[in-house]
This record gives structure tokens, C-alpha cells and sequence, in this order.
């Protein structure tokens, strides 16, 4: 029946519910069993809906639904790109961005907050799949190179559609060639926690226009 309709008639079938025979003495118990399994398939399904297109990530299903567990609204979730280093700086950069988001009922998330899967780029997909916005930063105020996992993180937002905020340290002479054409915003180093809440904000209310 289930190859009918799909074949035949072109639905769609998200699940699937097999009942016992009428003359079947554990009948009732085995209704009770499959409406507990139908309601977590349907309570699974509505929770996957919020994420959009996942057939590029089908496989990540049930880690997928751990993040949700803990950030069950991907529209308020977004997705911190930086280098990932426990100097001062760089964790005034990070809690800058964390009380920007905040203020504005929004979810910063790292891809180091919690391992989903064991495995560094699906445990990576995870998040990027999980959050509608992403963050990034480019700077050069430790290193002077570009940190290539930003630009790589930044790509796939990107392709996926997914709205983004580029931030880069006013003294950094250039971001990377790859996204180059992309609009940006400026903060201050030796101003950090002003200039870039300053900056999240306006993105939020103005470019994004978003309200909770």
C-alpha cells in the first residue's frame, strides 16, 4: 500500500501505522504500542521540520534531534565562527557576541559547546544544520593568518542560504579572497565589547528585523 501511494499516486508518507487483526487478544495493548511509537515518529518529524531541507544530512537524524533537545528553536539559534582560544581577548570577542544575541532573545551556539557524534565535521554539520544565522570573525589580533575552519563554516552557510554577519577587526588590512565580495561590518579590538554588541544588534533589528 505504501509503494501505491507513492508510486502510483505521488504522496508523500512520513509514517506509517500497522495495527493488529480485530480478532487479536493483545489488541489493545498492541494500539497503545503503536500510537506511542506514531506520536514520537510525528513529535520527531515536527521537530526535523524546523530545520528545512535536511536530505543533505539524513543520516545525522538523531543527532540532530540531541541539539534540539538543547536548542529546540533553530530560529533563534546562531552559529559563532571564530578561532577557538581561551586567551582574554578572544573570550571578550566570543562573550561580546553571546550578550548581543541575548539581548535580543537570540541563541549563540559554538560547535565546541558539546560533541553530538563523535566526529569533528558531522558533529560540525550538526550545528550548521541546527542554526537559521551564523557569526563570523575574522581578526588577526594573535595570529596573522586567517583561521581556514571560519571560511569553510562561512561557505556552507552560504550555500545553504542561511543568513550571515561578518565581522572584522577594524585594523585587519583584509578579510579572505573567498568572501571578499561580502558585506561586513567593523569592531574595534581595543574596544571590543561595545563596539561589537553594538554591531550584533543593529544586525538583528535592522537588517534582519526580527522581533521576539
Amino acid at each position: 500500500m505504501v509503494e501505491l501511494l507513492k508510486n502510483q499516486l505521488g504522496w508523500e508518507v512520513s509514517a506509517v501505522v500497522t495495527l493488529p487483526l480485530p480478532n487479536d487478544p493483545r489488541r489493545s495493548e498492541k494500539i497503545e504500542a503503536a500510537a506511542t511509537v506514531h506520536t514520537k515518529e510525528i513529535e520527531t518529524l515536527n521537530a526535523l521540520g524546523k530545520l528545512g531541507d535536511i536530505g543533505h544530512v539524513r543520516h545525522l537524524e538523531n543527532d540532530l534531534m540531541r541539539f534540539l533537545e538543547d536548542h529546540p528553536e533553530p530560529s533563534r539559534n546562531v552559529f559563532i565562527m571564530m578561532r577557538f582560544s581561551d586567551t582574554p581577548q578572544m573570550k571578550q570577542i566570543h562573550d561580546a557576541i553571546v550578550a548581543g544575541l541575548a539581548e535580543h532573545g537570540m541563541n549563540a551556539v559554538r560547535a565546541d559547546d558539546r560533541d553530538y557524534t563523535g566526529e569533528l565535521w558531522s558533529n560540525i554539520e550538526v550545528y550548521l544544520t541546527g542554526c537559521q544565522y551564523g557569526i563570523a570573525v575574522f581578526e588577526d589580533i594573535e595570529l596573522r593568518d586567517f583561521n581556514p575552519n571560519v571560511s569553510l563554516e562561512l561557505g556552507y552557510l552560504m550555500g545553504r542560504g542561511k543568513r550571515t554577519l561578518l565581522l572584522k577587526e577594524k585594523r585587519l588590512p583584509k578579510i579572505p579572497s573567498d568572501v571578499v565580495h561580502r558585506l561586513y561590518k567593523e569592531f574595534d579590538g581595543y574596544d571590543i565589547e561595545n563596539s561589537i554588541r553594538r554591531e550584533v544588534g543593529q544586525w538583528i533589528s535592522r537588517d534582519l528585523r526580527l522581533q521576539f
